[in-house]
């Protein structure tokens, strides 16, 4: 044998690899179900008024943290009720029940935001078991935290979303107190969250924020951030998966759509950039990457539609952690709709944002998404063993 015919082996290895990992969804062979899919599928199939949000959540952050023990989860969910029990006994008022509620994880058992980790950087960032076990939470496992407590007690309590934000909404006739979990538990009016997280008016209009969620909504906007935190594993397909099966409970989800914006134009520019190793495009590459790049830009146009808000910036953890407390005064300029489809951008973004690459190489990769797999060939080494292959 030729040491070129030698030389080509590994590729031959990579490409069939790449594609069997990156392009999932459109098999003629359907593979396994995957077991994230399976969790939130049989989520789905129970009845609204049998569905447990803090097992559901449990459940779902199984699926990035490994390590979770889910009766041990419910264990520790059902002492903090118990807790809170004790101290309200009989009475029914709202205020007396939020407050207890209060005193209990965030004074009595010290749950708190986890300042190490303002932007949810880590992948099992909102996972509930890791709040459990660490007493450090985000914007969604402290308030799932107190839904799961508040459910155990029958309390009458909503989970709200607002720009990558959840808080709750405490519902009961005339009484009516939006909790903030990340504030240790304080009250903040509808208004001050609208102006402090530059909640658009389009998300108001549509409904996709600031509304009181039913449980299976919420359970879609958990599946939706369970298929976030896999897109940033770099798990395209699953992560695209389970955004659809989020998209079923709860239609409106922004978060849904945007990984669905972001995980076809993954794929797109993969499907651009895949070579054979003789540097001849892959058969129907083309025609798939079109049809990726209208599914990218019909998901970042819905999402755009219902009101999405632009992507974080630094000083959210600043803003959100003041929300609780006295009301200020004080006006913000109305924020303007983010469109999600100018996050698209071909010759490849995966690959970008992934590497780090210097712009000269990006550049070039820009003109010859072709190339793109030369640029990583020559960042992480000749293959096996080019992150590409990992996509």
């Amino acid at each position: 044998m030729h040491s070129s015919q030698r030389l080509q082996l590994p590729s031959v290895k990579i490409v069939f690899t790449f594609i069997v990992v990156l392009l999932p969804l459109h098999s003629r062979a359907a593979p396994p179900e995957a077991p994230e899919v399976r969790v939130a599928r049989d989520l789905l199939a129970l009845p609204e008024e049998k569905l447990n949000i803090g097992e559901a959540a449990l459940k779902l952050g199984a699926t990035v943290d490994g390590d979770t023990d889910l009766a041990e989860g419910l264990r520790i969910v059902d002492a903090l009720a118990t807790r809170v029990q004790v101290l309200v006994s009989n009475r029914t008022d709202a205020d007396y029940r939020i407050r207890a509620t209060n005193q209990v994880l965030f004074r009595v058992a010290g749950y708190t935001y986890d300042k190490e980790d303002p932007l949810g950087a880590r992948l099992d960032a909102s996972s509930l078991w890791r709040l459990l076990r660490t007493k450090k939470g985000n914007c969604v496992s402290l308030p799932i935290l107190w839904y799961a407590v508040a459910e155990r007690l029958g309390y009458p309590v909503k989970m709200v979303e607002a720009p990558q934000h959840f808080f709750l909404r405490y519902e009961s006739g005339d009484d009516r107190s939006n909790i903030e979990a990340t504030s240790n538990g304080a009250e903040a009016s509808d208004e001050r969250i609208v102006r402090e997280l530059s909640v658009t008016p389009k998300a108001l209009k549509t409904g996709a924020m600031m509304r009181s969620l039913t449980k299976r909504e919420l359970l879609g906007a958990l599946i939706a951030e369970t298929a976030a935190r896999q897109l940033r594993d770099w798990n395209i397909g699953l992560g695209a998966q389970l955004s659809e099966l989020a998209l079923k409970a709860y239609p409106n989800s922004i978060a849904a759509h945007w990984n669905l914006a972001i995980a076809y134009n993954h794929r797109a520019s993969m499907r651009n950039a895949l070579r054979t190793p003789g540097e001849v495009d892959v058969p129907g590459g083309k025609v798939q990457a079109k049809e990726d790049t209208r599914a990218a830009l019909a998901h970042a146009e819905e999402a755009t539609r219902l009101g999405a808000p632009a992507p974080l910036t630094r000083d959210y953890w600043t803003r959100v952690s003041s929300i609780g407390g006295t009301e200020v005064g004080g006006t913000r300029p109305t924020p303007k709709p983010f469109d999600v489809a100018s996050l698209l951008r071909p010759g490849g973004q995966s690959i970008q944002l992934t590497l780090d690459a210097p712009p000269a190489l990006l550049e070039s990769a820009r003109r010859d998404p072709g190339s793109c797999m030369r640029i990583c060939a020559n960042l992480c080494g000749p293959s096996p063993g080019n992150r590409c292959a990992n996509f």
